[in-house]
């Protein structure tokens, strides 16, 4: 990583993020989380964007967020990165919107009127919910029930192929 063509090329993709054109809330939060994981000071304009977005998103509360379960996942790493404390009140309405959304199964997925797969649980969506409740609660005190905690693990352990893997949607 400290090789002079390695910081050439992290630099030119920070510059290309810091100029590309972003419309929908995930994208503003993973440009966000990128430019704050390089250095870049939270009064960045790119990622006070994602700041802002989100805030917007959350104007109506977390039982109106609706937001996919990637862009809330995400949504909360970025804002953990940026200032977990300044960002608080945000991080615990995007975290109160993953616990409402966790289906009765244990996992996240698709809203329930998704034509094909809104009856089942999706790994890699669930993948970024939890990694979005443990940085809120490791990084920024929020705390997730430990029921939300067991049945999530319940489901990944049910889910778990005999491999070792998980497949896309949880058999």
């Amino acid at each position: 990583p400290s090789s002079a063509p390695v910081k050439r090329k992290v630099n030119t993709a920070i510059k290309f993020l810091e100029n590309a054109k972003s419309g929908r809330l995930g994208e503003k939060a993973l440009v966000g989380l990128t430019l704050a994981k390089h250095g870049l000071p939270g009064d960045h304009p790119r990622i006070m964007a994602g700041v802002l977005a989100i805030q917007d998103a959350l104007k109506r509360g977390s039982k109106n967020f609706n937001a996919d379960i990637y862009s809330t996942g995400i949504s909360i790493m970025f804002l953990v990165a940026v200032d977990p404390s300044q960002y608080r009140v945000e991080i615990e309405g995007l975290v109160e919107s993953l616990h409402r959304r966790q289906k009765y199964q244990g996992a996240w997925g698709y809203p329930l009127k998704h034509k094909t797969n809104g009856g089942t649980c999706d790994t890699s969506m669930t993948q970024y919910a939890v990694l979005g409740l443990w940085e809120a609660e490791d990084q920024a005190g929020v705390v997730t029930p430990p029921e939300v905690w067991d049945r999530v693990a319940r489901w990944l352990l049910l889910t778990q192929d005999p491999g070792g893997g998980w497949g896309y949607q949880g058999k």
